[in-house]
């Protein structure tokens, strides 16, 4: 992704919630050292919903999904790494509009807080960015996401289906 454009640019709060699932499925086993580990496609469909009181994009970007496909690699432990090409979507037409594309890498068991108390390598836990450039007339646009979920990156159908624990926040870049 490209830096931020030169010259004057506007930023927003992106602050939603989200929930869905995570698909994992053709897992290839192998050993790392005396770790086993696989390696599986991967797609990821996320619904967001609630706008948090502190979003202030509002209805000028209709976001109401992100999916992705893409590969995850994961240790026996549940400690994984998905990557993969996403978009943001509007899914309130039929067909489905791409509002944004670009990239999600999503990281289980990892805890980012843990100075503010939270696990090092927590269960269930999911986090990760997205970096997307608009598309139509988002062109302008980039948007820039972290999320952090109560989910799995596993083999199977794992659901993210807690909102109220799921969070999707960032920054939502307007070039002139």
């Amino acid at each position: 992704m490209p830096p931020l454009p030169t010259g004057e640019v506007c930023i927003r709060r992106f602050a939603r919630v989200f929930d869905g699932v995570t698909e994992g499925s053709g897992a290839v086993r192998y050993q790392c050292r005396a770790v086993a580990t696989e390696r599986m496609a991967t797609s990821i469909t996320f619904r967001i919903t609630a706008k948090m009181d502190c979003d202030d994009v509002g209805t000028l970007v209709p976001v109401t999904g992100l999916v992705a496909k893409g590969t995850t690699v994961r240790r026996e432990d549940g400690f994984a790494h998905f990557t993969g090409r996403a978009q943001v979507i509007d899914a309130k037409p039929d067909p489905d509009v791409v509002l944004f594309s670009g990239s999600l890498d999503l990281i289980a068991r990892i805890g980012s807080h843990v100075a503010l108390g939270e696990a090092c390598a927590p269960e269930d836990h999911v986090e990760g960015w997205f970096i997307g450039k608009g598309q139509e007339k988002f062109a302008k646009m980039t948007l820039e996401l972290i999320l952090a979920g109560q989910g799995k990156l596993a083999t199977g159908t794992h659901a993210f289906a807690d909102a109220s624990k799921n969070r999707i926040v960032g920054t939502l870049v307007i070039a002139p």
